[in-house]
């Protein structure tokens, strides 16, 4: 018997999460954090940070929570965006009770701003040991596997969002690609070229293509 979920239990499953996640979206509420909208100013990039770590630097980043290692009284986690992410370390021995549920609230997926020193583990990992952190935006909705991403093609097509969080080989690729058009369109703007787009260049069938037809 295979123990692959079912769609109706997928459904029921991010139904469920979903729920938990609104429930912490009303508990951050509650101790007058704004889950949404929030502006940071920030020193550096994670991946920035990361390509030109020095330690002891004190430091202000903001990114998505994309891995979380609760330890207890020590947590591990990365945030980052397209570009890269660093590890962050949050000792909550420290925190006193209202930021403490507030971290609780977190989850991966969710944007946050976070300060402090630059220091490496142990294990050789650049890290920022915080100080301080600011909820900069809740998600309602999980994030694909951490392990997998996204495996299904289809899906990867009609939720490129989702597999640019879960796959960071296809946001490599998508940043790349972007780079490359933007300088070809630069190239050719700089020589007075116009951009024209036309139904024939489309790289979705359009037009006479799209008409309806029945079969027999």
């Amino acid at each position: 018997m295979s123990d692959a979920a079912t769609p109706q239990q997928a459904q029921s499953t991010e139904a469920e999460l979903i729920a938990i996640r609104r429930e912490k979206l009303g508990k951050l509420r509650d101790l007058g954090v704004d889950p949404f909208g929030s502006s940071y100013e920030v020193s550096d990039t994670p991946a920035n940070l990361r390509t030109n770590f020095e330690e002891g630097r004190r430091v202000k980043i903001a990114g998505r929570i994309t891995a979380l290692r609760d330890m207890g009284k020590s947590v591990f986690f990365s945030v980052g965006d397209i570009h890269g992410s660093i590890q962050g370390y949050l000792g909550t021995k420290g925190l006193d009770e209202a930021k403490l549920a507030e971290w609780k609230c977190l989850d991966r997926g969710d944007w946050i701003g976070i300060e402090g020193e630059t220091f490496v583990t142990r294990t050789g990992e650049p890290t920022v040991k915080v100080e301080d952190f600011t909820v900069l935006s809740k998600s309602l909705r999980p994030m694909p596997d951490k392990f997998h991403g996204l495996s299904d093609r289809e899906t990867k097509y009609r939720k490129r969002h989702l597999d640019l969080m879960g796959n960071p080989e296809s946001a490599s690729v998508f940043v790349t690609r972007s780079r490359m058009v933007a300088e070809i369109r630069n190239f050719f703007h700089q020589r007075d070229y116009l951009e024209v787009e036309t139904p024939m260049l489309q790289s979705v069938a359009g037009g006479a293509a799209a008409r309806p037809f029945e079969t027999f």
